[in-house]
């Protein structure tokens, strides 16, 4: 019973650790990444680590794995990567298998709060950085249609929100702010486009989302999981 691991993200076999502890040593566990920096020094026999790309994986994998989590890659991929990415885990499923996706929402029209006058920003000078590289910001109301697509049925959608309101939400608060702090260099480099003039500007305005954040009781990340099946027959 092999399962998949698919993301790019600084944690990168996080969710495999975990799964690892919960089934028997007789379950592989297969993690790919674009570079191998991020793998762990010491895994678990039962891990199967390589380099590979989410749009082009292995031939040989063609109908092997029961189950494929991919998550936060929204940031990684266009929209027409993500029909590729799509059709490559429906390749590598087994009839019958799973897919598990987590992707959050950037979409500050989107939002089911009422952001500060910082955050509707913030989130527009990423909405328009995202979209300069066809990226999208609105995935999670799109990847229904995109699994459908695909070929997956018994298709569900859960809402999971995480607090970004005070004490509760400080380390939600912070991580996330340190991650936006990555926009500085692509943002500049194209000019501020039309949102901020200065480095200095970038910071202060990231740093008043971050105090909005704080102050607002209803103030939440807003991450969607999708789980999917592949038909268990043609």
């Amino acid at each position: 019973m092999p399962l998949p691991r698919v993301n790019s993200s600084s944690n990168l076999a996080s969710w495999l650790l975990d799964l690892a502890g919960q089934v028997p040593l007789g379950v592989s566990l297969y993690g790919i990444d674009i570079g191998s920096s991020l793998f762990p020094t010491d895994p678990a026999p039962n891990f199967h680590l390589s380099v590979n790309s989410i749009t082009k994986l292995p031939a040989s994998w063609s109908s092997t794995f029961n189950l494929a989590h991919q998550r936060f890659l929204l940031g990684g991929l266009t929209l027409s990567d993500w029909q590729v990415a799509l059709t490559e885990l429906h390749r590598i499923l087994v009839p019958g298998g799973w897919i598990n996706l987590l992707e959050p929402l950037m979409d500050v029209s989107l939002f089911s709060w009422t952001p500060g006058p910082a955050t509707k920003k913030v989130y527009l000078l990423m909405r328009a950085v995202m979209l300069a590289k066809g990226i999208v910001p609105d995935l999670p109301h799109r990847l229904p249609a995109f699994l459908q697509e695909a070929g997956f049925v018994n298709i569900h959608t859960e809402e999971r929100r995480v607090s970004l309101y005070g004490q509760d939400g400080a380390d939600m608060r912070n991580n996330t702010y340190i991650g936006m702090l990555g926009l500085k260099t692509p943002v500049m480099d194209a000019g501020g486009m039309g949102f901020v003039q200065s480095e200095e500007q970038f910071d202060s305005l990231l740093t008043a989302m971050r105090q909005e954040w704080s102050e607002t009781p209803d103030a939440v990340a807003q991450n969607f999981m999708f789980y999917a099946q592949k038909p268990a027959s043609p």
